[in-house]
């Protein structure tokens, strides 16, 4: 309500205004569109009291005013609403990804390029800052779930070498794999115990049939699982010295591999 103003003439003013499909900017003071303010459930007509510029310059002064501070009020206001209910936090946690995600499919060049220039704007703009960020996101996801963190720095891995030697790449999971070919490696006849550390010889790992290192993809197809010493053993072996030095008492394996030689050379 503005100063002065009765309880009768604001429900009249902002009735009025809702007809219209216009509001007046409080900060400001310009009469624009409802559409050039963000939602806000708490307000009668159901947006802020401020235009959406107002808001972003607002909060441009108070990051350059006290960036530590709008910092660590975020990260409070962060931990109190996932705390109050961690049911709906959850919820909209899945819709800001499911949103991120249609964003990402429907213009993939676009969405990889403004991601880049962001992150490029906030190293350039503190960088001791943005490597202890990262350093402390890094740690808390290590100690949250261990396996978790090395399973998908692994696939990171594969994909930033796989993109580097200008292969194809493809999303893929340990459990995809392990449901198509078992736990049984694919450079021996042996079967593969998962309980087992992974860096131990007989540990289970997962094996690019045609080495990226040689060209090969990271594709679901390219991919098998087999034993710590297996795979490092046959290292980054040309497609063509690993058919020749592939086939096992498992002729399964063996289907396995020829099916993919032909594929490659295809």
């Amino acid at each position: 309500m503005r100063q002065g103003e009765t309880r009768k003439a604001f429900d009249a003013r902002i009735l009025d205004e809702t007809n219209r499909g216009v509001k007046l900017c409080y900060k400001c003071g310009v009469e624009k569109p409802l559409s050039e303010f963000s939602p806000n459930k708490t307000k009668k007509n159901g947006t802020h009291n401020q235009c959406k510029q107002c808001t972003a310059a607002g909060m441009t002064a108070r990051k350059a005013k006290d960036p530590e501070g709008l910092r660590t009020r975020k990260a409070e206001s962060y931990i109190r609403g996932r705390a109050k209910d961690p049911e709906k936090f959850r919820a909209q946690a899945i819709a800001n990804k499911a949103a991120r995600n249609a964003r990402k499919a429907k213009d993939p060049e676009g969405y990889l390029a403004r991601e880049t220039a962001s992150t490029a704007t906030r190293k350039a703009k503190d960088p001791e800052g943005y490597r202890a960020r990262e350093a402390a996101s890094t740690a808390t996801r290590k100690a949250k779930d261990p396996e978790r963190f090395r399973t998908a720095a692994r696939e990171a891995a594969h994909r930033r070498r796989t993109h580097l030697r200008g292969g194809r790449s493809e999303p893929w999971s340990e459990a995809e794999i392990l449901a198509r070919d078992g736990l049984v490696c694919d450079l021996c006849p042996s079967p593969i115990d998962p309980a087992i550390l992974r860096t131990a010889p007989m540990g289970l790992t997962f094996d690019h049939v045609i080495p990226i290192a040689r060209g090969g993809p990271n594709l679901t197809w390219n991919i098998r699982p087999a034993h710590h010493r297996c795979n490092t053993s046959k290292n980054a072996k040309s497609v063509g010295t690993v058919a020749i030095r592939l086939p096992t008492n498992n002729p399964i394996a063996n289907i396995r591999r020829f099916t993919t030689f032909l594929r490659a050379a295809a």
